[in-house]
């Protein structure tokens, strides 16, 4: 099998998935010819970093205007979404080459820009090799369906609807779910994964987590978890945040209880198979990867948009506990924590919710896609472009979508951290320019930070 899986590196989820994909093709054919490309870059390294720098820095420093965005690119008749749709046509070529070069029997996407680049090739007569997206959250999003698409795969059976509604045929929507790394379906001992980190089995485990970046208020979790008086052990990953870290280290050094504080861990098929509980923000990824180790959780808010639709998910089919809203946080994780038949009901009802063979289902899907497509796949030339010219057409759309945006409340506040995040100033900001942030937010105007003032 020869497959082109198409990513870019927003978070955990998509690349996870395009990998998950890519070891079980090899495992099943060692002699498959499988990339994964990180589209965005590959496409132009500065368009990647001033993209998903932005995107990256607006979720750690504000991420309430990441949720403003989300619903804004989600009206299909949105003037912000049509510009959106226009930069997504002016870079869709650049992805012609790669595939002239690889010539895949198959195209996997896992993330809606490269999803709609595909789309946009299909539309234009560009490419007839046979595609697939999967949608790596528990919902979907505008900018994730199009035309051009021949499958979607989906988390669950409820998001078919939904994708439907948006004008796929339901014979083309599949609840396969989302695919993970196969070490999350592998048996671990839970005596060996805790003495590993120095903690004691006969003890519950509460492990905490806010996704690769620690987003989410960490600290003010880990102090209420803290402040419960029976004795369990807690787990908190910082992942990529070395202020989470800092903070969980200091407050485990003052604790009574058995605190391991770890980074980014490289064994969490393991821990979440010695975990009781889970309290995490509902990444779809994480959200896929409990469920199938049946591990119970307790979710709080961290950012808005599709995390938002997993939370609604998990909270309709009683898969978690809400831990953000407004009720003592404490009492209850405690209340469920230390009632074994409440974790075994949600244990129950996770495994009727798991896709554990979700690679495997997608790739017999592939198979068949390849069987049934056409023999004679062409790839449509296009002329090389100067780049100077690629440069400027594309600059010139994304300082259309910056002038339509900053008309926005919520968005000019994103744009504000977008033009701090180009003096790499991004992660310095102080509590006077976030409330300035927030007034933006709520008045409208766009107003200029300090940094932008000197």
């Amino acid at each position: 099998m020869k497959a082109l899986l198409l990513s870019v590196s927003v978070g955990q989820g998509h690349n996870v998935a395009a990998q998950a994909i890519s070891d079980y093709i090899i495992s099943q054919d060692s002699t498959s010819e499988v990339r994964i490309v990180d589209t965005l870059k590959y496409i132009s390294p500065v368009l990647d970093k001033v993209l998903i720098g932005s995107y990256l820095s607006a979720l750690q420093v504000y991420p309430k205007a990441f949720t403003y965005l989300y619903s804004v690119f989600n009206k299909k008749d949105d003037s912000v979404l049509s510009l959106v749709e226009k930069l997504e046509e002016a870079i869709s070529w650049r992805i012609l080459p790669l595939i002239r070069e690889m010539m895949p029997e198959v195209i996997i996407s896992t993330h809606p820009f490269t999803t709609q680049m595909l789309s946009v090739l299909r539309e234009d007569n560009k490419l007839n090799i046979p595609t697939l997206a999967i949608i790596t959250d528990y919902g979907s999003h505008a900018l994730w369906v199009h035309p051009g698409i021949d499958y979607y795969v989906v988390a669950h059976e409820s998001v078919v609807p939904e994708v439907v509604e948006r004008g796929r045929s339901e014979d083309t929507v599949l609840p396969l779910g989302i695919p993970v790394r196969e070490s999350f379906k592998q048996s671990f001992s839970r005596h060996d994964t805790l003495k590993k980190i120095g903690l004691d089995h006969e003890f519950l485990t509460v492990t905490l987590m806010g996704g690769s970046l620690a987003l989410g208020n960490m600290k003010t979790i880990l102090k209420q978890l803290d402040s419960i008086q029976r004795p369990f052990n807690i787990v908190v990953v910082a992942g990529h945040n070395e202020k989470v870290y800092d903070e969980a280290l200091e407050i485990a050094l003052r604790s009574d209880k058995s605190i391991a504080v770890l980074k980014y861990c490289d064994f969490m098929g393991a821990l979440l198979q010695a975990t009781d509980l889970l309290v995490t923000k509902p990444g779809g990824l994480t959200v896929t990867e409990a469920l199938i180790t049946g591990t119970p959780l307790a979710i709080f808010k961290a950012i808005g948009g599709q995390e938002e639709q997993n939370r609604q998910f998990l909270l309709k089919h009683n898969l978690a506990i809400a831990i953000d809203n407004g009720e003592n946080p404490a009492e209850k994780i405690e209340s469920l924590l230390f009632h074994e038949n409440q974790l075994e009901a949600m244990r129950q009802r996770a495994a009727l919710a798991a896709k554990p063979n979700s690679s495997q289902e997608i790739y017999h899907l592939l198979g068949q896609l390849i069987a049934q497509s056409s023999t004679n796949q062409e790839i449509a030339f296009v002329p090389e472009l100067e780049e100077d010219g690629f440069t400027d057409k594309v600059k010139d759309i994304v300082e259309e979508l910056k002038e339509k945006l900053e008309s926005n409340r919520a968005a000019a506040s994103f744009m504000s951290i977008i033009r701090n995040r180009s003096h790499g100033t991004y992660l310095e900001l102080t509590d006077e320019e976030l409330k300035k942030l927030e007034d933006l937010s709520r008045e409208g105007s766009p107003q200029k930070t300090r940094n932008e003032k000197e």
